[in-house]
């Protein structure tokens, strides 16, 4: 540790919140998994075929701190990726260019390619205190509803907050 510097803890009753820290790094406060909910194949419906995708996401880390953000890296694969939708936000490939949409009111912006899907959340309600988790439906849309994921990785923007900065974890 070359440029360390010791932490300062300022004590005042007055204040609403408590004292929290966070620290830096890709996922390293989130665990996520994800499973097939659904499938509507050919020999179900020839018209309208899709995979639905659950995300299942806690926030596991030891100390609270806010995020401006988290985004999610979605890799897949299927016949004819045509789009996904995430929590009624929908984008589409074509001709192999990324294509997204975002929706302020539900706080997701969602851009897609054939392979692959970034989701980046925002109004994180639930991404405060350890064990606050989330939930959220992936529909991949293909032709024949045989889509697979094949990954998912995240990240999470931490924020200064008025407590300190975003730079270490407390007991570092």
């Amino acid at each position: 540790m070359n440029n360390y510097v010791s932490p300062v803890i300022f004590d005042n009753d007055e204040l609403a919140e408590g004292v929290y820290a966070s620290g830096s790094g890709a996922g390293d406060c989130w665990s996520m998994t994800y499973s097939i909910s659904d499938r509507i194949t050919k020999d179900k419906n020839p018209s309208d075929n899709y995979a639905i995708y659950r995300i299942q996401a806690t926030h596991s880390t030891g100390l609270m701190h806010i995020s401006a953000s988290t985004t999610m890296f979605l890799t897949f694969h299927g016949n004819g990726i045509k789009g996904i939708e995430v929590e009624g936000v929908n984008a589409v490939v074509g001709g192999g260019t990324v294509s997204g949409g975002y929706d302020p009111n539900v706080g997701f912006e969602v851009t897609c390619t054939s392979s692959g899907a970034i989701i980046k959340r925002t109004m994180l309600a639930d991404a405060y205190g350890s064990g606050d988790n989330f939930n959220i439906m992936v529909r991949i849309n293909d032709e024949d509803g045989l889509s697979v994921v094949d990954g998912l990785t995240w990240t999470c923007e931490k924020v200064e907050n008025v407590q300190g900065t975003a730079a270490g974890e407390l007991g570092q």
